[in-house]
C-alpha cells in the first residue's frame, strides 16, 4: 500500500516550538501519511540575518572575519537559545553546537570569499545566489535543529538538503511562466526522488 505524502509548511513561530510539530509528525505518521515538512527559520533569524548583512554592507569591501563574527552573533545568540531550549543533555547539545559551527565558518567564508564582488549584499540581476545562501542559513539551521530533535527520540527524518529550480536563468527579464512551471516540476521530481531514496 502506498502512503498519502502530506505536505505540511511550518513559519518560524511554529517550528520554534519543535516539541509540538515532533507530534504532529507522529500523527500524521499514525494516520499512515508520509509527511514532507518545509520549514522557515526559528523566529526573527532571517531577520537578524538580514540586518547582519546590512552591518557588514556599511564597511563596504573591508569588512573582516571578527566583523562577520560581530555582524552575526545575534543570529548565533538566536540559535543557542534554541539549542539551550531542545537538546538539555550536554553531549547531544555540543554535537548540534559542533555542527553548527561548520555551517557557520561555511557561512562566514562564503562572506569572506565574495567580500569584493559588487553587489553581493544588495544584489542586483546575476547576484542573487549568495544572498540567497547566506540568507537560507536560518532554513538550514531549523532543518538541522528539528531534524536532530526528531533523533532523538528515534523519530526517523530525512533532510532534504536542497532542491534547485532548474531552467530558470537571472536576467533583467521575467521569465516566461512555462519556465517557472517547468523549473517547478523539476525541482518536485527531486522532492520525489529524495522521499524514494
Amino acid at each position: 500500500m502506498t502512503q498519502a505524502l502530506s505536505i505540511n509548511k511550518f513559519g518560524g513561530a511554529n517550528i520554534e516550538k519543535m516539541d509540538k510539530v515532533r507530534e504532529i509528525v507522529k500523527i500524521l505518521k499514525q494516520q499512515g501519511e508520509k509527511p514532507v515538512l518545509i520549514v522557515s527559520a526559528f523566529k526573527g533569524v532571517t531577520n537578524a540575518l538580514i540586518n547582519a548583512l546590512e552591518e557588514l554592507n556599511k564597511k563596504g569591501k573591508k569588512y573582516s572575519e571578527s566583523d562577520i563574527d560581530v555582524a552575526y552573533s545575534s543570529v548565533k545568540s538566536l540559535h543557542e537559545n534554541i539549542i539551550k531550549q531542545f537538546f538539555p543533555e550536554p553531549t547531544q547539545a555540543q554535537q548540534i553546537r559542533n555542527t553548527y559551527e561548520e555551517h557557520y565558518r561555511s557561512l562566514r567564508d562564503l562572506l569572506l570569499t565574495h567580500r569584493n564582488q559588487p553587489h553581493l549584499l544588495q544584489p542586483v540581476a546575476g547576484s542573487y545566489q549568495i544572498y540567497d545562501d547566506v540568507i537560507a542559513f536560518g532554513e538550514r539551521m531549523a532543518c538541522l535543529f528539528f531534524e536532530q530533535y526528531c533523533n532523538k527520540d528515534s523519530l526517523k527524518t530525512s533532510f532534504i538538503k536542497s532542491v534547485t529550480c532548474q531552467g530558470l536563468e537571472e536576467s533583467d527579464d521575467i521569465a516566461s511562466v512555462d519556465d517557472i512551471h517547468r523549473s517547478i516540476r523539476l525541482g518536485i521530481k527531486q522532492v520525489f526522488s529524495a522521499l524514494d531514496g
